[in-house]
């Protein structure tokens, strides 16, 4: 920019590093910049040339102010700039940013500045909220620019901003010459009449505080073919065919006010009948002290004919180049943004426009692509039995089709599994069908899905080995408790050891249970205990002289949960068999097992002796009950026992 026109700025910015980044390069395009940080010291900088001491800025700010060259200016006061704002003229443009942290923002500053001087402010600031510009709007006209903007931009910006402070001195000193011609017009009495009769076009003189007509040209006269003296000493509400203009006292009050009404397309009737539109503009003036009202109504049905038939063509011609836009935005669109490989054929199965990821996963040109026919690509590579089927079988009769899978051995990239999306556009007019065809190669995913079924399939069979194995150590931990136990003579050592081999036996149903369930983490209640219930009860004796009623429901539960279930129930059962029945030749079991929301319950029944009177069911000494209380705050689960005509287990936790 040349030295003698080179402008200076104030750029408003508390951000020190986009202050120095902004500076830099306003100075590269020619400009002098000024850095301030705070909305008073905005105001500050446009009233008052003296400069702040470098003291006065933060310690974080001081460096990077001084190795760049910055004025900085001291503001002591949001008054003391508006006070003296009158007295600076070296600021040619602000450029002012909103959020000025704490004090007056970015908008509240620039207000105060244009309320003392007359100056381009330029709103530069990160925020894009409709509402945020618009505020600027009502505050000054000169522009607003995002921070993020290229310096091409903001350059363009403040030139745009210098050139709209010009053109409105200009229009400024234009209208105030215009003003002093309206008084020299007005003052000439006989030049205006001589105006006012010769006019091509209506006037009406009225009587700003009556209303009243005070004159009306001929030509008004001979447009609407009403006589001079219908017009004249009459208010204006009181001609008809003016209603709708100012013809009633509530506009023409609004007139008053405003000094200043057009009205666009205006049906008037006329004496005859007949309806012209005209363009009405009415101005409330000053002559030699007097206000008065001049209406200048222009006849425009030509005007407005020819506006019509040209404002038709244009619609439609538009409405044409919308279609147009939208149908090449559209195809331009999907073509270029998708991810997967896309084509677009024509009826001949022609290669129409390609994208850009085509070119790349099959080693192609666009030069030996487009134009040619599909099956041709590649020197004839893409000629796949499969891919002729969907175009020229099963596309014609669907024209959709999602997920045809086809593979193909190419001599570029070698084998690939694809995903062909086909869709057959039929378009108005006539015109041909355009074919969109989708390819997604799915190689590495079908790879990636046969190696996981592999690894599955592999762990299967691992996992069954596990549990028939467990199983296997289980019964062989079985026979030894059962041999240990043929070999004692101690009563008491002799049932503890048989205890345990049925604990041992509840186990090895569960892992017989998991090892022949597809789902080794989970298995069927009903299965389970249906299972374990005959297995505990066939280890006793008098097993013939037991009825066993079943009612278990058929749900799933963890194989952790089921383990010290098992155990429970054998416990319960075992005590049943030993103690229940003593003394008596017949007897009835019944196991119940119910989910209930997120809760089971399971009961076991018998119509035995019950529990001894002594016998303290909450805090039990014996073994078997002990572990059952374990297992069963294990669970978070509660117990509770009942006794009418036997004893009933009540059991309940939560899954």
């Amino acid at each position: 920019m040349d030295q003698k026109i080179r402008k200076t700025v104030l750029l408003v910015e508390d951000e020190a590093i986009i202050a120095m980044n902004q500076k830099l390069f306003l100075e590269k395009y020619g400009y002098n910049v000024v850095t301030i940080d705070t909305g008073e010291k905005a105001v500050q900088i446009m009233t008052d040339p003296a400069r702040v001491k470098l003291d006065m800025v933060p310690d974080s700010k001081r460096a990077p102010l001084e190795n760049f060259g910055y004025s900085v200016i001291l503001v002591d006061t949001a008054m003391k700039a508006i006070e003296t704002i009158r007295n600076h003229a070296e600021i040619d443009i602000v450029l002012m940013d909103i959020d000025l942290g704490d004090g007056m923002d970015g908008t509240q500053a620039a207000e105060q500045i244009l309320a003392q001087r007359d100056i381009p402010i330029l709103f530069l600031s990160s925020h894009t909220e409709p509402d945020i510009v618009e505020k600027t709007e009502k505050i000054t006209s000169y522009g607003y620019v995002v921070k993020n903007s290229s310096i091409t931009v903001l350059d363009a910006s403040i030139k745009m901003a210098f050139k709209l402070f010009d053109a409105n001195n200009q229009l400024k000193q234009e209208l105030v010459e215009r003003k002093k011609l309206d008084g020299l017009f007005h003052t000439s009495e006989n030049r205006y009449r001589r105006l006012f009769e010769m006019a091509q076009e209506g006037i009406l003189i009225l009587d700003a505080d009556s209303g009243m007509i005070l004159d009306v040209n001929p030509f008004l006269v001979s447009l609407l073919g009403y006589s001079y003296k219908l017009f004249l000493g009459k208010a204006i509400w009181e001609i008809g065919f003016l209603k709708d203009t100012v013809g009633n006292k509530e506009k023409f009050t609004e007139l008053q006010r405003n000094r200043y009404v057009r009205y666009e397309n205006l049906p008037l009737e006329t004496a005859d009948g007949k309806i012209i539109e005209v363009e009405f503009i009415s101005n409330l003036d000053e002559i030699d002290g007097k206000r008065i009202i001049q209406c200048n109504i222009r006849d425009i049905s030509e005007r407005k004919a020819i506006e019509n038939g040209l404002e038709t063509s244009r619609q439609e011609l538009a409405a044409i180049k919308r279609l147009a836009d939208e149908a090449s935005e559209f195809a331009e669109s999907v073509i270029n943004t998708v991810r997967e490989p896309l084509l677009s054929l024509d009826q001949e199965l022609r290669v129409v426009t390609v994208s850009r990821s085509f070119y790349e996963v099959f080693k192609v040109k666009p030069e030996e692509t487009v134009g040619h026919l599909i099956y041709d690509l590649g020197n004839k590579q893409w000629d796949i039995p499969k891919l002729r089927e969907l175009l020229e079988n099963i596309l014609p009769a669907k024209t959709v089709f999602d997920n045809y899978e086809v593979e193909h051995d190419f001599a570029t990239i070698g084998l690939r599994t694809m995903l062909l999306n086909a869709r057959q556009i039929r378009r108005s007019s006539g015109k041909e069908r355009i074919i969109l065809l989708a390819i997604e190669d799915i190689t590495e995913r079908k790879g990636a899905e046969n190696r996981i079924q592999k690894l599955l399939a592999e762990k299967d069979i691992i996992l069954k080995e596990v549990h028939h194995r467990t199983k296997n150590s289980m019964n062989t931990i079985k026979g030894l408790l059962n041999l240990q136990a043929n070999m004692l003579t101690d009563p008491a050592a002799i049932e503890a050891l048989k205890d345990t081999e049925s604990r041992v036996q509840s186990m090895m149903v569960l892992y017989d249970k998991l090892y022949r369930s597809i789902d080794y983490r989970e298995i069927s209640m009903k299965d389970y205990l249906d299972t374990l219930v005959d297995e505990v009860i066939s280890n006793f004796p008098n097993n013939r002289l037991v009825n066993v009623v079943k009612a278990i429901a058929d749900f799933q539960v963890s194989a952790k949960i089921m383990q010290s279930l098992g155990i429970i129930v054998n416990e319960l059962l075992t005590n049943i068999m030993k103690y229940a029945f003593v003394g008596r030749d017949r007897g009835t079991i019944s196991v119940c097992a119910k989910q209930s929301s997120e809760a089971v319950t399971i009961v076991i029944q018998d119509n035995g002796v019950g529990f001894p009177a002594a016998t303290d069911r909450q805090s039990p000494t014996g073994f078997g009950l002990t572990l059952v209380q374990t297992l069963i705050e294990q669970l978070k689960g509660t117990i509770r026992f009942g006794q009418d005509n036997g004893t009933t287990v009540c059991l309940t936790f939560q899954l």
